[in-house]
């Protein structure tokens, strides 16, 4: 690797460092990507019945022996599989 190569790698690489411990230091708690993040789970949370403000009702019904993770899985598979028309989503030509 050519020295020119290696000096913008070791600039690029120490001003990321040194932005990235400021930021860490200067920072008031979670980043704002963070928060967004964990609002839009929230939400999606709620939609489908995941969270434990979710409504009584939301969701499909669930025999009470079904863990609360398996539920989860099952839910969220069956959003994706209609979000990308896949299994009984999926149109037939």
């Amino acid at each position: 690797m050519k020295a020119r190569t290696k000096g913008s790698i070791f600039i690029a690489s120490a001003l990321v460092a040194v932005i990235g411990s400021g930021a860490a230091v200067a920072g008031d708690g979670d980043p704002k990507w963070k928060n967004a993040l964990e609002a839009r789970s929230e939400a999606l949370n709620e939609q489908y019945g995941l969270s434990v403000r979710a409504p009584v009702g939301a969701g499909a019904a669930v025999a009470s022996s079904e863990p609360a993770w398996i539920r989860a899985l099952r839910l969220r598979s069956e959003a994706q599989n209609q979000q990308f028309k896949l299994g009984d989503y999926a149109s037939r030509s």
